[in-house]
């Protein structure tokens, strides 16, 4: 048996890759490009809450 996999489109007006954004540190002063770890391994995890 396969797995369904489903996609869902949250935001149409996001356009391009993850690596064409970035995020601040936690203190804000910082702006962390995430186009830095291209070819990298890395995980996001949305602690938010809708």
């Amino acid at each position: 048996m396969h797995a369904r996999l489903h996609e869902v489109d949250c935001y149409n007006s996001v356009e391009g890759t993850i690596y064409r954004y970035g995020a601040l540190t936690i203190d804000g002063q910082e702006y962390i490009p995430f186009g830095k770890y291209r070819g990298k391994m890395i995980l996001f995890v949305n602690v938010a809450t809708y």
